[in-house]
């Protein structure tokens, strides 16, 4: 059986399986900005569903701030990093990450990006590791 699509492509496994690739990452989150929804999440920790919501509407502000889109944002803090990335055919849904405050940045972005578009990350083929 597969594993239910959440965004054209990309389901709750693609989600655990990002996640779990990138070192201390403790969410990875798929969400619909325009309406505010929750699509999909992969949570190191149990968290309340205002717990995603709230990041749901970060990625809104980060993404829209100054009434100009962005393809990307970064937030970062001394209690980690938060990665906001549009999804390239549906600028809508955008892909939420909640990463250590000493993480890999360009490495998370890259593979974020390869997440979102359906390609293999580095030393996968296209059917898997």
């Amino acid at each position: 059986m597969m594993p239910a699509a959440l965004s054209e492509g990309m389901s709750l496994a693609d989600l655990e399986h990002l996640r779990l690739r990138l070192s201390g990452c403790e969410i990875t989150m798929l969400a619909d900005i325009a309406a505010t929804t929750v699509l999909g999440v992969s949570s190191a920790l149990a968290h309340p569903q205002e717990h995603y919501d709230q990041l749901c509407t970060q990625a809104r502000t980060a993404l829209t701030y100054g009434g100009r889109p962005r393809p990307y944002a970064v937030s970062a803090s001394p209690f980690g990093v938060r990665l906001y990335l549009r999804a390239p055919d549906h600028p809508d849904e955008v892909l939420c990450l909640v990463l250590p405050h000493l993480a890999d940045v360009d490495l998370a972005l890259h593979q974020a990006q390869a997440a979102l578009t359906g390609q293999p990350h580095a030393g996968e083929s296209p059917d898997g590791p």
